[in-house]
């Protein structure tokens, strides 16, 4: 079973399940709304960043939340054009949009910079010490001989 045949099209993104990354890009190309575009990067064993293009907007248009392990980047410009500008051609589009990823649960966010109309949020999967690999050694074994129980 897939993990789309899983999860339908409950969570439109997977992110820190390293063995599902060609499934999260299956995922990716097919969800509507295709704006604004985005990128999904690994950068490092556990680093990610997520790139998304927000030509025209500033810090105060964009708002980033997690919760519940769902990250939600919304944007939206509010007021009209700036005063005295009348535009001929408006190719840089500046609509509202709302761009949710579900993260795993060992991942987490470790801040966003916006440089160049492009916003990027990094991420970091955490794995306890616990839940990582570990060997066993052959021969650790320490078992104690099966007592006999003797009824009387």
């Amino acid at each position: 079973m897939t993990i789309s045949n899983h999860f339908g099209n409950m969570f439109p993104h997977f992110i820190g399940f390293d063995r599902l990354f060609d499934e999260l890009e299956r995922v990716n190309v097919n969800q509507k709304p295709s704006y604004p575009p985005h990128n999904i990067v690994k950068t490092g064993e556990d680093t990610y960043v997520i790139q998304l293009a927000v030509a025209g907007f500033s810090e105060d248009n964009l708002d980033i939340e997690l919760k519940e392990h769902v990250l939600t980047i919304t944007g939206e410009i509010k007021g009209d054009d700036p005063e005295g500008y009348e535009f001929l051609h408006k190719g840089i589009s500046a609509r509202k949009f709302k761009r949710t990823f579900t993260l795993n649960e060992m991942v987490e966010v470790n801040g966003s910079d916006l440089t160049n109309g492009v916003l990027t949020i990094g991420l970091e999967r955490i794995v306890p010490e616990e839940k990582k690999a570990r060997k066993i050694e052959i021969g650790s074994l320490e078992m104690k001989q099966p007592e006999l129980l003797f009824e009387g």
